[in-house]
C-alpha cells in the first residue's frame, strides 16, 4: 500500500477551490491520485474526506456504495477471481472497516475499489457553482410544515432538500430539489416528498410581536421566532438482550432497537477497558450535531435471544447514563428486519 502524498492532496484542494470540483483541472488530479498508487478502501475514503465538504462526503459515500453493490452483483460465477465479493469489502464498511482486514485483499480488489471510489467522487455535485435546482410548485391555498426527502425519483439522482414553513408564510409553497446528473424528467403527479404537519410548540406570544420581529409573508421559508428542538423518549423503544463476545470474553447488554440510526452504538461507560478501540473513518451525525466516536478494533459477535449471531464492529461513544446502547440499521438489516408502516411494535 502507498502512503497518501500531501502535495497531491494540496493540488487537488487548490484546484477544487479555484476552479470547482467538477472542473477539468480537479478531475485530472483526482484521476491521478486514485490511479497512480495502490490504496485500500480506507485510504480512498480518507482522500474524499480531506477534499469534500460534509454534505458532499455523504453523496460520495452513497454513490460509492451504490456502485459497489452493482459491481458485486456481476461477480457471481464460480471461478471468478472476485467471486462472492461483497459491497462492504469494496467500500471498507461493516466487518471490513479495519485496515488490517483490507490489507489482506488481493491487488485486483484494491484496484476495483479505487476505480469505484474515483467514479463516485466524480459524481459529486460542485458546491462552487449553482446547483441545477428544480422547483415543484404547490398552490398557495394548501398549508405545509416540514418537507422530508422520501423520493422514489432519488434512484434517478434527484435529491429533495428538507425545509420548514411556518404558518405566517403567505407565499407559494415549493419543493426545492436538485439533480446529481441532469437532465432528469419527473413525470406529472409523481410523489417525490413527504409532508409532515406539526402543531406549533413555540412558547412565545404570536400577537403582539416584538418591534424587531417582522411578518414572514412571502419573504422566505424558515422558522419564525424561537426554535424548537424535538427529542425522542427511548423508554418507548423496544429493548433486546444480547450477548457481546470478543474472543473468550462475553458481556450481556440490554440495547434499544433504535431504527433511526444507521450504525449501532454502545455507551462508552459500559465498554470494557481492556477491549481495544480505534479511530473510525467517518463521524456520527444526528440531530444533536456531529460527534467523533471510537470503533471496536476487533469484530464483535452479537448473539440475540432467538439464536441469531451477527458479526460487526461497533461504535463506542458517550450516551445518556441509562442508555447502554442502540442497535442501528447495520445490524437490524442483517437480521432481515425492514422499515414499514404496515406493522407496529407492541
Amino acid at each position: 500500500m502507498a502512503a497518501l502524498r500531501l502535495e497531491n492532496i494540496t493540488k487537488a484542494k487548490d484546484a477544487k477551490t479555484n476552479y470547482g470540483l467538477r472542473s477539468e483541472a480537479a478531475r485530472n488530479i483526482l484521476r491521478y491520485i486514485y490511479t497512480a498508487d495502490l490504496f485500500c478502501p480506507s485510504d480512498c475514503l480518507n482522500i474524499a474526506t480531506l477534499l469534500l465538504t460534509p454534505s458532499q462526503l455523504l453523496i460520495f459515500e452513497r454513490e460509492w456504495k451504490r456502485l459497489a453493490s452493482e459491481e458485486a452483483s456481476k461477480h457471481q460465477t464460480v471461478g471468478d477471481p472476485l467471486y462472492a465479493i461483497q459491497p462492504d469489502m469494496l467500500t471498507g464498511h461493516g466487518t471490513y472497516a479495519s485496515s488490517a482486514v483490507q490489507l489482506t485483499y488481493p491487488v485486483k480488489m484494491h484496484q476495483l475499489s479505487q476505480s469505484l471510489a474515483l467514479k463516485a467522487i466524480l459524481l459529486v455535485p460542485d458546491k462552487k457553482k449553482a446547483l441545477p435546482y428544480v422547483s415543484i410548485k404547490q398552490g398557495p391555498s394548501e398549508s405545509y410544515s416540514q418537507f422530508i426527502d422520501r423520493s422514489s425519483t432519488s434512484k434517478q439522482g434527484v435529491i429533495v432538500i428538507p425545509g420548514l414553513i411556518d404558518a405566517d408564510f403567505t407565499g407559494q409553497v415549493q419543493i426545492l430539489a436538485y439533480a446529481l446528473q441532469p437532465p432528469v424528467t419527473i413525470p406529472k403527479d409523481s410523489r417525490i416528498a413527504q409532508i409532515v404537519a406539526l402543531e406549533s410548540f413555540l412558547p412565545h406570544r404570536r400577537q403582539p410581536r416584538e418591534p424587531h420581529q417582522k411578518e414572514r409573508l412571502d419573504g422566505s421559508f424558515g422558522s419564525t421566532g424561537h426554535e424548537v428542538f424535538f427529542t425522542v423518549d427511548l423508554n418507548d423503544r423496544p429493548i433486546r438482550t444480547v450477548i457481546l463476545q470478543r474472543g473468550a470474553e462475553q458481556l450481556q447488554r440490554q440495547l434499544h432497537l433504535d431504527t433511526g440510526l444507521d450504525v449501532s452504538i454502545l455507551n462508552q461507560f459500559y465498554w470494557p477497558s481492556d477491549c481495544p478501540l480505534q479511530a473510525p473513518t467517518n463521524h456520527i451525525i444526528g440531530a444533536g450535531g456531529m460527534r467523533i466516536p471510537s470503533i471496536s478494533t476487533d469484530p464483535i459477535h452479537i448473539t440475540f435471544e432467538e439464536g441469531q449471531v451477527i458479526v460487526a464492529q461497533l461504535y463506542v461513544m458517550p450516551l445518556h447514563a441509562k442508555n447502554r446502547g442502540l442497535l442501528g440499521r447495520d445490524i437490524l438489516s442483517q437480521l432481515g428486519l425492514v422499515l414499514t408502516t404496515d406493522l407496529h411494535f407492541s
